[in-house]
């Protein structure tokens, strides 16, 4: 991942160093290989224009654009990993409880019930979290 980036960073510092008179298109699709992906970064684009009698005329249609600032932007900490072991945590719950409505000899529609395990998805992934606690 390291050197990926070390090498992207070295592309555009080439590019720049040998741009003459003005900007030069860098094609990171094609020295790389494949489509490159910026994580956490927000980029400010905007399309190319030359000017012709006061008139602003496109002449790259969509497919260039010019990078008129990057910013970056925080990483995101561990999106939704706290809220999923909650979650987890409460089915593997109430999969306890459904099992002691069982041991206590309720039928099993109203340990189900009781246990807010109606739905079949539900008690479905509430035994797998029950199962995953117990590894």
């Amino acid at each position: 991942m390291e050197e990926k980036s070390e090498a992207m960073q070295m592309a555009i510092v080439q590019k720049l160093e040998q741009m003459q008179d003005g900007p030069e298109l860098i094609d990171l699709e094609a020295q790389f290989g494949a489509p490159v992906v910026f994580d956490n970064i927000r980029f400010s684009l905007s399309k190319p224009h030359y000017t012709r009698q006061d008139e602003w005329v496109d002449y790259v249609n969509e497919h260039c654009f010019y990078i008129d600032n990057a910013e970056v932007l925080p990483a995101p900490a561990a999106p939704y990993t706290e809220e999923i072991g909650n979650c987890m945590s409460q089915l593997a719950q109430c999969y306890r409880i459904y099992l002691g409505y069982l041991e206590l000899e309720f039928d099993d529609l109203y340990a189900r019930k009781e246990a807010e395990l109606a739905d079949d998805v539900k008690y479905t992934l509430a035994y797998y979290a029950w199962k995953q606690e117990s590894i």
